[in-house]
């Protein structure tokens, strides 16, 4: 597992070198992995793609200041509330869906993603964001999305949409749902990939999404 962080490398749209990837697989955080589908240069998806990619940077500038803080010796550094981390990475929703009196949508992010805690590949959850259920009338089907290590598929919300009357409409650009580790008393760094196959090796889980992995 070591060396996927290495082959990384050379398809992760950040600044960090060799050496921080490599750091990155033995280091007390998780790492999220996330592909942007059809985001080559031309493709419908290039702007998502922008928009993860901020999105990340700012994150991980916030979990290297958290991680900078955890290790001073100064009593201070320790107590600044600057320094905490964001539990969760929100995601963004891809194209306008107009949803005109339906009571259930499947939104697709367009996304597929893998994640690590130390060189292994571990499972992760996909939640609502805390204001979704306040400022619209969805509320996700199933409570909480369980993502096994090794599915690669594509990640989607399955969606109630409780007041069929509002004739609700997703928005390009929002954030109804965010991704989480298993331990949220740990941060997550996230890193953009280029290539599909830098989410990780083949394994014996399929992409098929909802209920797949069995009965």
């Amino acid at each position: 597992m070591r060396n996927l962080q290495t082959i990384d490398a050379k398809h992760v749209s950040s600044d960090c070198d060799n050496d921080a990837l490599d750091a990155d697989a033995i280091g007390d955080y998780y790492n999220l992995y996330m592909y942007i589908h059809n985001s080559d240069e031309g493709d419908v998806n290039v702007e998502l793609k922008n928009m993860y990619k901020e999105s990340s940077k700012n994150n991980n500038e916030l979990v290297d200041k958290y991680l900078a803080c955890c290790a001073s010796e100064d009593d201070e550094d320790k107590d600044a509330i600057t320094y905490c981390y964001n539990s969760g990475f929100d995601l963004f929703c891809p194209t306008n869906i107009e949803c005109t009196h339906i009571n259930k949508y499947m939104l697709d992010h367009n996304i597929s993603c893998s994640m690590t805690y130390q060189g292994r590949f571990v499972g992760y959850y996909l939640y609502v964001r805390s204001s979704t259920p306040i400022k619209t009338p969805l509320r996700l089907s199933n409570n909480v999305g369980i993502i096994d290590s090794g599915y690669r598929g594509n990640i989607k919300g399955c969606f109630d949409i409780i007041d069929t009357k509002s004739n609700f409409n997703f928005e390009k650009g929002n954030r109804y749902m965010q991704l989480c580790p298993p331990d949220i008393g740990k941060p997550m760094k996230v890193h953009i990939v280029d290539a599909f196959h830098n989410l990780g090796k083949k394994n014996n889980r399929n992409c098929d999404g909802f209920g797949s992995s069995g009965n």
